[in-house]
């Protein structure tokens, strides 16, 4: 465990250990997704955490060696390279910012709203900014979210090509149906490419310890 001596010293890594362990005992109670082959592979007790402070310094714990897929925890990194590349203006008239009222998968929001997502954290929002990223088609766009995301943590994310024909076993049908709703109603402008570009992002892999 690496210990910090300024902004985390507050923290200190018994703390941290503490909460790591309470988390994974809560995680026993949920369930891998076995939707994704590969997804349910990994031993459930891998864990691990990475605190970086703006000065640099770092408080970690657990298996910060071992890789795994961003997932879901990619969308506020798109939102966050949408929001420096494009702009506020742009990123907002194409999703909002207001708490969804159903799941964060829900159709019949998306319907409810003319098609605009509430805010870029639910699965609608994310394919929306997905369509918004720069590049002359998907692996364009893709390799052009990695390599700004590698630049600004100092980082190794690369794209999972055995994860992703894993996840392309099955397809999202809830996704591409949010996909095509969004399109009906004139938010975005192609649902296959969005898909593309947000599949793809979702399995850029890395570890908590290959941030620097």
């Amino acid at each position: 465990m690496k210990k910090s001596t300024s902004k985390l010293s507050s923290l200190q890594p018994e703390q941290l250990a503490a909460w790591a362990k309470e988390a994974i005992n809560r995680s026993k109670s949920g369930q891998v997704p076995a939707y994704v082959p590969l997804l349910a592979e990994p031993e459930r007790e891998w864990f691990a955490v990475q605190i970086r402070a703006i000065d640099g310094n770092i408080l970690s714990w657990g298996s910060i060696a071992k890789t795994f897929p961003l997932m879901s925890a990619v969308k506020p990194l798109v939102l966050l390279y949408l929001l420096c590349e494009l702009g506020e203006k742009t990123v907002f008239d194409c999703v909002g910012c207001d708490p969804s009222e159903m799941p964060f998968n829900s159709l019949t929001q998306v319907e409810i709203d003319g098609g605009k997502p509430r805010n870029p954290m639910i699965n609608s929002g994310a394919i929306a900014l997905a369509s918004l990223i720069p590049g002359n088609n998907a692996v364009a766009r893709c390799q052009n979210l990695r390599t700004w995301l590698n630049q600004q943590a100092n980082s190794q994310l690369f794209v999972d090509e055995l994860m992703l024909d894993s996840v392309n076993q099955k397809r999202n049908q809830n996704n591409r149906e949010l996909a095509l709703a969004m399109l009906k109603f004139g938010y975005l402008q192609n649902a296959e490419n969005s898909l593309s570009n947000l599949q793809s992002s979702l399995l850029f892999v890395g570890n908590c310890g290959g941030f620097g």
